[in-house]
Order: structure tokens, then sequence, then C-alpha cells
């Protein structure tokens, strides 16, 4: 694939990439890429979520400017949500779960580039901070759900434990 994309710049560029270049390239860029890659697909799958709040929103909107007959909002914004429920299922289900899918891989490739991520903000922030957290979450439910007889309910970790990056940890 790198090699592929270099290509491609350099069709783009319409040169050949020079060696400072490439040596740039070399000095935290790649790891940065997926790093930044990460970030924004997580963020716009965040989005689809606001779908709904959004045209409901629209809906209540537009109804009160055509003066329509009116309806409670928590009708409307519970038709919407029901609604995209199935939309998403029908639709961008496959894209969601496929943009999950690439975070993931954006994830593990930044840290696994990155020569010093522990001194790259965004490698730690967009990462290392939530693949630690996905890490958690899941062996505490499988603890919880391995022990669930023998155990008292597993608590979220202390907000006094710092994370990564955090300024508090140092």
């Amino acid at each position: 694939m790198h090699e592929s994309v270099l290509k491609d710049v350099e069709k783009d560029v319409g040169d050949a990439l020079d060696e400072n270049a490439r040596r740039a390239m070399a000095d935290h860029f790649w790891c940065e890429v997926f790093a930044q890659l990460a970030h924004a697909v997580d963020e716009g799958l965040k989005l689809v979520d606001k779908v709904p709040d959004w045209v409901a929103e629209a809906v209540i909107k537009a109804r009160q400017d055509a003066n329509r007959m009116p309806l409670e909002p928590v009708i409307v914004k519970s038709v919407v949500k029901n609604l995209w429920k199935h939309v998403k299922l029908m639709t961008i289900a496959g894209l969601i779960a496929k943009g999950k899918t690439m975070v993931l891989v954006f994830r593990v490739l930044a840290v696994l580039i990155c020569k010093s991520p522990d001194h790259h903000r965004a490698v730690v922030e967009y990462c290392v901070n939530p693949l630690g957290d996905k890490l958690l979450a899941d062996t505490r439910q499988r603890l919880a759900e391995a022990f669930q007889e023998w155990l008292v309910p597993v608590r979220e970790p202390s907000a006094a434990i710092g994370r990564i990056g955090d300024p508090t940890t140092a």
C-alpha cells in the first residue's frame, strides 16, 4: 500500500519525491496520517448517531413554520429515532461496521509505525488512549461475565488514575 500511495503522489506532483521529502516522511509523517485518519473517521461515525436529533428538530421547525397541526416533540423524536434505526440496518450499518474496523486498523498501524508514540501527541490522544480504553472496557466486561456470580460488580477505574499523555500523570 505504501509504495502504491507514493507512486500516486509522484503522479500528482509530476515528479519523483526527492530524498528530503522521503526523509521528512520518515519523521512521524505516516503515524500522524494514520492517527489523524483514525480520529477523523471516529468523529464522522459519531455524527451518524446525531442524524435523528437533527432530522427531528428540522421536522418540528418545518411543521411550525408551515403552521401544521402541532405534534408533540417526543413523538416526532421517537418516530425519527426508530425509523433511523431501521434505515441504518438497511443502508449504512455495513459502512459503520467497516468504519469502526478501519478506525481500529488506523490506530494499530499508527502505534506500530511510530518510533516513539509516547512523544507523539496525536498518536497518544487518537490511538494509544482509545485502544487502552477499549482494552480495559472489553477486559472489564469479559471478567464481569465470567465471574458474575463470584465478584461484586466491576467498577469504572478511578478518575485519579491517569492516562498516557495526561499531564496529571507525569
